[in-house]
């Protein structure tokens, strides 16, 4: 999944509801990935939503990139690297 935000910063993101792990990708307004947070734990069902855990960047961006728990590592993905939106994205939002 791929959020976009209208403006760049520090974006925090928690896993109310998720069933799987993910992999966390923010990429900032050049399209280059600002942090990567790896393998993110989905919550115990019962967890309280007080108690969720919180993600956030070490560096701001404008979209952050959801896939599941290691596709990033399988990509080699890492910060940096420059990322290019395709299908019906390719050529939206500059990247």
């Amino acid at each position: 999944m791929l959020f976009v935000f209208q403006e760049e910063w520090q974006h925090t993101f928690w896993m109310k509801d998720m069933r799987f792990p993910l992999d966390m990708i923010w990429i900032n307004s050049e399209c280059a990935i600002a942090d990567i947070i790896p393998d993110i734990p989905h919550p115990p069902p019962d967890q309280k939503n007080s108690a969720l855990p919180t993600y956030s960047p070490s560096a701001p961006g404008s979209f952050v990139l959801e896939l599941n728990a290691g596709v990033a590592a399988a990509s080699n993905l890492k910060t940096g690297d420059m990322m290019t939106l395709g299908g019906n994205l390719t050529g939206r939002f500059g990247c």
